[in-house]
């Protein structure tokens, strides 16, 4: 009965107490601004031409995913930008990178277990041993494919971006 007592006064205190420290927060930051947690690309784009989210966003999918200008004339002059920034190599890939190294982490992890699995005799373990090796294979693929797909994407981007300033 008393651990009841005890919750019921870790709540009165608690909750006004949060309230109180989450009401006055002056780490709060105006909409559009980059986080402390966004990526290279956000906060480039963000301090050289001072674009929202959304136009972040869609300069950053016709560059990176499309692989050519947006269509909006405004964002055309920082996507040409972002792209040659990415091609020369001085903008750092997005965030995913930093975390490829787990993919394969994880398929020896797999593939390590299924080892165990098959010396224990247990049936499972050859399943564990193929899905470990392909997850190894897939990792290891994305962490050396993909760089080069969004430079090639860039670098296709850019050359859209020269073309639509010749022919406008």
């Amino acid at each position: 009965m008393a651990w009841l007592w005890v919750a019921i006064a870790v709540i009165a205190v608690g909750l006004p107490a949060a309230a109180w420290r989450l009401g006055r927060n002056p780490r709060l930051r105006p909409f559009g601004v980059p986080g402390p947690h966004a990526d290279p690309i956000d906060r480039w784009l963000f301090g050289q031409y001072r674009l929202g989210e959304l136009d972040r966003s869609k300069v950053r999918q016709a560059v990176l995913v499309q692989g050519h200008q947006p269509d909006q004339p405004a964002l055309r002059q920082p996507a040409r930008s972002l792209a040659a920034e990415i091609v020369s190599g001085r903008l750092a890939a997005p965030r995913w990178r930093r975390w490829a190294w787990l993919y394969p982490a994880l398929g020896l992890a797999t593939l390590a277990n299924g080892i165990a699995g098959v010396v224990r005799g247990g049936g499972n373990g050859i399943f564990s041993i193929v899905e470990g090796a392909v997850i190894v294979i897939v990792g290891t693929a994305m962490g050396l494919w993909l760089p080069k797909q969004i430079r090639r994407k860039a670098r296709r981007a850019l050359g859209d971006g020269e073309a639509r300033s010749a022919s406008g």
